[in-house]
């Protein structure tokens, strides 16, 4: 399984917000292989060619693209089709995140989070994706 030890976990945060993205890379980078992309463009164009074991991915990305556009379009081809995919987002509702979840995410982080409930998250995932590939 990829990501099997937390060297070659490899995860992708895509946010707009460079202060959240460049915090989320410190929590994550001392255990993990981080890849941050500002820009849902950049975010696009490694998501379709590089497979991660995670993507955590920003709902408002503040320039007219929404994380679930981005994800559907990962979902629809590429590297990423089977990731995991976390909805990073202010909108915190069971309403919201229900959506988030029928539009492709698989995983919901409200903001703002505390490391310690990121990590939290991060191994539960990688708990998932080992169970899957070994039932």
């Amino acid at each position: 399984m990829e990501g099997s030890e937390k060297g070659e976990t490899t995860i992708l945060i895509v946010d707009d917000d460079i202060f959240t993205g460049e915090l989320t890379t410190v929590y994550l980078k001392k255990d993990y292989q981080v890849t941050f992309a500002s820009k849902p463009a950049q975010a696009l164009d490694l998501a379709l060619v590089k497979a991660f074991s995670i993507i955590l991915m920003d709902v408002n990305l503040g320039t007219g693209v929404r994380g679930e556009t981005l994800v559907a379009r990962i979902r629809q081809s590429g590297a990423n089709t089977q990731t995991p995919i976390v909805a990073v987002t202010g909108f915190s509702g069971a309403e919201e995140k229900d959506e988030f979840l029928k539009a492709g995410f698989t995983h919901f982080l409200p903001k703002p989070f505390y490391k310690a409930t990121l990590l939290a998250l991060i191994n539960t995932i990688l708990h998932e994706k080992q169970d899957a590939t070994t039932t």
